[in-house]
């Protein structure tokens, strides 16, 4: 139980330190991404921006969700999370297919 507590109380002082580091260093977070046929449900920007960090080591920064419209053929409807990458883990980041799918992971 105590470990529990403290690999808890780590991860949150993780979490803590990469939002100050968004905060202190927003001119670093340039390169605009889209993860289409995503959406975040009842997830918070944060929790996106850890999960993306904990699953590829990617810091970002949550931009919006979007849905798309009808037109062009498509029904519309579609959800597609856009996000800014940190300049340094542009080279790190997946390639989004879209449907939740990871084509290739570096």
């Amino acid at each position: 139980m105590k470990a529990k507590f403290i690999n808890e109380y780590l991860d949150d002082i993780e979490s803590w330190e990469r939002k100050t580091e968004r905060d202190v260093e927003p001119e670093k977070y340039n390169q605009l991404c889209v993860w289409p046929a995503t959406s975040m449900g009842d997830g918070t920007p944060e929790e996106f921006e850890d999960f993306m960090y904990n699953e590829f080591g990617v810091r970002t920064k949550f931009d919006e969700e979007v849905t798309t419209l009808p037109g062009q053929g498509g029904e519309g409807g579609r959800h597609n999370l856009f996000f800014y990458v940190h300049d340094d883990d542009v080279a790190n980041l997946p390639t989004f297919t879209g449907r939740n799918q990871i084509v290739n992971q570096t």
